[in-house]
């Protein structure tokens, strides 16, 4: 399944031209990966209160085309990897006509809140990333 967030572009996110600027798009990616637990009835918070924390360990985005100020755009995102440690979510940022603007990914690795090393994923918690596993939704190999 593929989770989609949309954002009303503000005027703090632009640069002197009107557009958006390269370091929003992170931001988007975690307000829709948030919003994306959220769905699956499981959020940051909860996750942390289980003992599971999920650090960002690789993150990669292209820009294609720009976004402006007071645009509508939707960020979709689904998880294309995941693991017994590991989890990546893909992202494409789209402009009100539907262009693609933006792709990109993020990687996390599953850790422990007190031993701040890595953790296999409880199967619990994998069952609910995997209602939103949609490998084919790959942005960047």
């Amino acid at each position: 399944m593929i989770h989609s967030f949309e954002v009303i572009v503000r005027y703090a996110e632009t640069d002197m031209m009107g557009i958006v600027h390269h370091s929003v798009y992170p931001i988007w990616a975690e307000a829709a990966r948030t919003d994306l637990m959220k769905a699956m009835d499981y959020s940051y918070t909860e996750v942390e209160k289980s003992g599971i924390m999920l650090p960002v360990t690789e993150i990669r985005f292209i820009y294609k085309k720009p976004t402006f100020y007071e645009d509508i755009v939707t960020i979709n995102c689904a998880v294309t990897h995941l693991d017994n440690r590991r989890l990546k979510l893909d992202y494409s940022v789209k402009n009100k006509e539907g262009e693609v603007c933006v792709i990109g990914y993020t990687k996390h690795l599953f850790m422990g809140v007190e031993t701040r090393a890595s953790m296999r994923i409880p199967s619990a918690v994998l069952d609910k990333f995997k209602s939103f596993y949609h490998p084919e939704f790959t942005q960047i190999p």
